[in-house]
């Protein structure tokens, strides 16, 4: 095993492998949201309707609150 496996070396990794996957890496100080909610609330709202068109928009909403208010 190489000493200079460390911390770094492996969150690289794993940054590297989704990447491979078709995620975007994004450093988290460049993240521009509110950091009262611990759920990226825009991303979250278009990823919720684009993978569900045919929705409603009274099941997104009720989603969307139900996500946000979660016990």
């Amino acid at each position: 095993m190489s000493a200079d496996y460390n911390e770094e070396a492996y969150e690289n990794a794993l940054v590297e492998l989704f990447q491979n996957m078709g995620w975007e890496h994004v450093y988290g100080p460049d993240v521009d949201r509110d950091w009262h909610s611990p759920l990226y609330d825009s991303v979250l709202e278009d990823s919720i309707r684009r993978l569900n068109p045919s929705a409603a928009p009274a099941a997104i909403d009720e989603a969307l609150l139900k996500l946000r208010h979660f016990e």
